[in-house]
């Protein structure tokens, strides 16, 4: 979509039928989308021209690709029941298996600050990796947290998570590697995702509808509640506007 004009959106082109159900996109800032495609692994698409995207590679895992992280020329995967998986992605059109860790957990959301990975395990709880050598992770253990952790955001050294019925988690990442769980937001309904922008935490909270949190200080500060939804998924704050799958 152009979103040049925030407020009329335009689609000026769709790619090709994908094998399987896309779980997310990301971005690589210029030539290349990366799409989770569940079942079906990543799925490489040359935007160059907006009009008509076009397949320019793809990569079968042995789990059901949930999300993508892009690090330097690596593609970091949450690959569902086979845990964290890494491709190099130096060459788009061929991607090529490097590594892997928590090979027997299921991650849902990967994001990253500096060398330290940090998934999204679901009951398991969050499972952090140190990639300071990407060929060869070290897993430093798996955090419990209460709920069911589906996503992740991080902003400097904290870390939000949505929990599902164990609403919004919060840890101290000051120590990367060890993270420090504080007191969880409660909210009512399932928090299924997160996202921050600056100073705003979106949460999208199920059938509680989207709840964004002033974090600009220790304690997170509840500023819009907006209800009048039916299951809110997943969603992504810009500027003044929420953009979130109802």
């Amino acid at each position: 979509f152009d979103v040049s004009n925030i407020q009329a959106p335009v689609l000026p082109g769709s790619s090709p039928i994908l094998p399987n159900f896309i779980e997310s996109i990301t971005g690589d800032g210029s030539q290349y989308l990366y799409a989770a495609c569940g079942a079906s692994g990543v799925q490489v698409l040359d935007i160059s021209n907006p009009s008509s995207p076009a397949l320019a590679g793809s990569y079968d895992t042995l789990g059901y690709t949930e999300d993508i992280y892009l690090k330097d020329n690596h593609a970091i995967l949450a690959d569902g029941p086979h845990g964290i998986q890494v491709l190099d992605i130096s060459i788009p059109s061929s991607p090529q298996w490097v590594s892997e860790a928590y090979s027997l957990a299921y991650a849902y959301d990967v994001e990253m600050s500096g060398n330290t990975l940090y998934a999204a395990g679901g009951g398991s709880g969050l499972l952090v990796v140190d990639l300071s050598n990407i060929a060869q992770p070290q897993e430093k253990g798996v955090v419990s947290m209460d709920g069911f952790l589906y996503a992740l955001a991080i902003s400097g050294k904290s870390l939000y998570s949505a929990n599902a019925w164990g609403g919004v988690g919060m840890a101290d990442i000051s120590d990367p590697l060890v993270p420090k769980v504080l007191d969880a937001l409660t909210t009512n309904g399932w928090a299924m995702d997160v996202d921050i922008e600056n100073t705003g935490l979106l949460v999208m909270d199920g059938t509680d509808g989207v709840r964004l949190y002033d974090i600009s200080n220790s304690s997170p500060q509840l500023s819009i509640l907006y209800e009048d939804t039916g299951f809110t998924y997943q969603g992504i704050l810009q500027g003044s506007h929420a953009f979130v799958t109802d």
